[in-house]
C-alpha cells in the first residue's frame, strides 16, 4: 500500500511538472525571451564561443612556454660488445637503465614572446568575433519576430477583408435578384472574393514560414509549438546622423578586429628584428645510470646554459619582414574601406528608419479616411448612386492601407535595429527600441 502511494505521488509530480512544460511551451514569446534562446541555443553563437575559450587556452599555452619546464626520462640501453667491451666509447656497460631529472628555462626567445603576444591579441580578437557574432544572430531574431507578426497581423486584417467581401458577394446576389443591379457586378464580387481568400492562404503561409525561420534562429525544433506575444508599439525617437556615424566608427567589431590584425603584424615584425638577435636558454639535469657495477659511482648534475644566433638562412628573416610589411598596408587599406562601407551603412539605414517613420505616421492617418470611406459606397451601392466597382476600390484600398500601416510599423522597428547594428550597438535588453 505505501508502495502504491509513492507510486501516485510520482505521476501526479511528473504529470504537473509535464503540464508546466506544455504550458512553458505554449506561453507567447516576446522579444526578448526569443533573444535570450539564440544566445543561448543558437549555433553560429555556440561555434564562435567555443573559438573564443580556444583562444583563451592557446594564449595560456603560450605563455606557458614562457615558464620553467620540468621534464623526466628514463631509458634502457643494450649495447653491442666485443670480448666483454661494450663498442661504444660512451657506452658505461653492455645493458645500461638510465634516468634523467631536467628543469629547463628559456632566458631569450623571440620567437616563443611573439607566440604569446600574438595569442593575447587574437584571444581579443576572438572576443570581438563573438561580439560580432552576437549581433548579427540578434538581428536574424529580430527581423524574423517582426515578419512574423507582421504576417499575424496581416492573417487578421484579411479575414477581416474576407468577410467583408463575402458581405459584398451575398449582398450583390441579393440586389441581383431584386434586379437592382446586373449580374455582372455578381461575377465581379464572387472574383474578388475568391482573390482574397487566396491571399489569406497566402498570409497564413508566410506566417508558417516565419515561425519556422524563428525556431531554427532559437535552436527549436520545426515540430516545437511556439506562439509569439503581442508587440505594442513603442514611443521612440532617432539621434542625429552624425552621432551614429561617430559611433559606429568607435563600435563596429569588424573595425575592432581590423585594428587588432594590425597590432598582431607588427608584433611579428617587431619579432622579426628580434630574430637577428642571439636567443639563450638554461637548463639543469640530474640523473644516474642504474647499471649494476657502476650505479654507486655514476649519478650526478648537469648544468647548460647556452646562446644560438642566426648566421645565415638564405635571407630568410628579410623576406619574412618584407611579407608582414605588405600584410600591413593591406590592413590599412581594408581598414579605410571598411569605415566608407560603415558610414554607407549607417547612413543607408539612418534614412530608411526617417522615410519608415513617415510612411507609419501617413498611414496611420489615411486609415481612419479609408475605413468611413469603405461605409460611404457601401451606403451609396445600396441606394444605386455608386457602382459595384467601386466599392470593391474602396474596400481594397482599406485593406492595403491597413497592410502598409503594419508593413511601415515593423520595418521602422527593423530599420532601427539595422541602424543600432551597423553602428555595433545592439543589445539583447532591446534599449534600442527605445
Amino acid at each position: 500500500m505505501k508502495i502504491l502511494r509513492v507510486v501516485i505521488l510520482f505521476v501526479l509530480i511528473c504529470g504537473g511538472f509535464s503540464i508546466q512544460i506544455v504550458f512553458a511551451q505554449h506561453t507567447p514569446l516576446r522579444l526578448h525571451d526569443l533573444i535570450v534562446l539564440a544566445l543561448k541555443q543558437n549555433a553560429d553563437v555556440k561555434i564562435q564561443s567555443g573559438e573564443k575559450n580556444i583562444a583563451k587556452l592557446q594564449k595560456r599555452q603560450a605563455f606557458s612556454q614562457l615558464l620553467p619546464q620540468a621534464d623526466v626520462e628514463a631509458g634502457y640501453f643494450k649495447n653491442s660488445v666485443h670480448n666483454d667491451v661494450p663498442d661504444f666509447v660512451t657506452a658505461n656497460g653492455i645493458i645500461e637503465k638510465t634516468a634523467w631529472l631536467s628543469f629547463s628555462q628559456s632566458v631569450f626567445n623571440p620567437g616563443k614572446v611573439a607566440d604569446w603576444l600574438n595569442n593575447r591579441l587574437n584571444q581579443k580578437k576572438q572576443e570581438s568575433l563573438f561580439n560580432q557574432t552576437r549581433q548579427n544572430v540578434l538581428m536574424q531574431v529580430i527581423g524574423a519576430y517582426f515578419t512574423a507578426l507582421q504576417n499575424k497581423d496581416e492573417i487578421k486584417i484579411f479575414k477581416e477583408n474576407l468577410n467583408a467581401f463575402n458581405l459584398l458577394y451575398k449582398q450583390s446576389r441579393l440586389l441581383y435578384e431584386n434586379g437592382v443591379v446586373p449580374q455582372l457586378d455578381v461575377k465581379k464580387s464572387r472574383v474578388e472574393y475568391l482573390l482574397q481568400e487566396n491571399a489569406l492562404a497566402r498570409a497564413r503561409k508566410n506566417y508558417r514560414d516565419a515561425l519556422d525561420y524563428v525556431k531554427e534562429l532559437v535552436g527549436l525544433q520545426i515540430g516545437d509549438s511556439i506562439s509569439l506575444a503581442h508587440f505594442s508599439g513603442k514611443s521612440t525617437h532617432l539621434d542625429s546622423l552624425p552621432v551614429y556615424l561617430t559611433t559606429a566608427f568607435t563600435n563596429r567589431s569588424e573595425l575592432k578586429v581590423l585594428g587588432i590584425q594590425a597590432r598582431q603584424f607588427r608584433n611579428q615584425k617587431r619579432s622579426v628584428f628580434l630574430q637577428h638577435l642571439p636567443s639563450a636558454s638554461f637548463a639543469a639535469y640530474y640523473g644516474w645510470d642504474t647499471n649494476a657495477s657502476l650505479r654507486a659511482g655514476n649519478r650526478g648534475w648537469q648544468i647548460y646554459a647556452g646562446i644560438q644566433m642566426p648566421l645565415w638562412h638564405w635571407g630568410n628573416l628579410h623576406q619574412e619582414r618584407q611579407i608582414v610589411e605588405i600584410r600591413i598596408q593591406q590592413t590599412e587599406i581594408l581598414r579605410k574601406r571598411l569605415k566608407k562601407q560603415i558610414a554607407r551603412q549607417v547612413i543607408n539605414s539612418f534614412k530608411e528608419c526617417r522615410i519608415q517613420l513617415q510612411q507609419m505616421r501617413a498611414m496611420h492617418e489615411s486609415e481612419k479616411d479609408a475605413g468611413d470611406a469603405v461605409r460611404m459606397a457601401e451606403l451609396g451601392y445600396q441606394t444605386g448612386t455608386v457602382t459595384n466597382l467601386d466599392v470593391i476600390n474602396t474596400q481594397k484600398l482599406f485593406t492595403e492601407t491597413r497592410v502598409r500601416y503594419l508593413r511601415s510599423l515593423y520595418s521602422f522597428y527593423v530599420a532601427k535595429a539595422h541602424l543600432y547594428r551597423n553602428i555595433g550597438k545592439l543589445k539583447e535588453d532591446v534599449s534600442w527600441l527605445r
